[in-house]
């Protein structure tokens, strides 16, 4: 589409784009594993209805189109969401972290150990337990089908790769990792989101990654 490569699609996401006239029988299809771009006809003779591409294939993607391609979240948007996610992730962090705590400190308690040192082995299991459950809720999410964390959706952001795709949960884990150094120097790689062309922060300069809008 526009010389992007846009996918992988579904069975089902091929025929909704070929209902709505995004994509007809001469379309280039490239099935996944193979290096040879052909016709839709040719790969799925009978499936396809001659159709103009008066839709941008992108958009249903998921990619709201504009003269640029896409439309790319700005910092106060970002800000929103990040403050949602931050309060629903929080609450997620800490009841991990209180349960993992609280029952590392009793078996430890029950083993034999002091009170002091059963409590402080409970904390330090109960917070890598949180940051556990804070990578999952990221990363995961991010990389899921819906491409975005409670936060993003209820403001209509998703995250993709550089190209406008689904990105991998290994790519979400580096976007994760690298909000580490975003938060930094006063936050300053956070701040980059606002001046960028790409309206880019420094994590995902860092893991190849855009928010971008519905």
């Amino acid at each position: 589409d526009s010389d992007q490569t846009v996918g992988p699609l579904t069975s089902s996401d091929l025929r909704a784009l070929a209902d709505s006239g995004a994509i007809g029988q001469d379309s280039p299809i490239c099935r996944e594993g193979e290096e040879v771009w052909r016709k839709a006809a040719d790969v799925f003779p009978g499936f396809w209805r001659p159709a103009a591409r008066s839709v941008s294939i992108r958009a249903h993607a998921g990619i709201a189109p504009t003269s640029g391609g896409v439309i790319y979240a700005g910092f106060w948007l970002r800000c929103f969401a990040l403050f949602i996610d931050s309060i629903l992730a929080g609450i997620l962090v800490a009841v991990c972290e209180f349960i993992t705590a609280f029952a590392t400190a009793a078996t430890m308690s029950v083993g034999g150990s002091s009170t002091e040192a059963a409590v402080t082995g409970g904390w330090l299991l109960g917070g890598l337990m949180g940051l556990l459950a804070s990578w999952i809720y990221f990363a995961g999410a991010e990389s899921s089908s819906v491409q975005a964390t409670l936060g993003k959706r209820a403001l209509g952001l998703l995250v993709t790769d550089l190209e406008g795709r689904r990105v991998t949960f290994g790519r979400a884990t580096g976007r994760y990792v690298g909000k580490f150094f975003s938060g930094l120097f006063l936050g300053i790689g956070y701040l980059m989101a606002a001046f960028t062309d790409k309206k880019q922060a420094l994590h995902d300069m860092m893991a190849g990654t855009l928010v971008v809008r519905k």
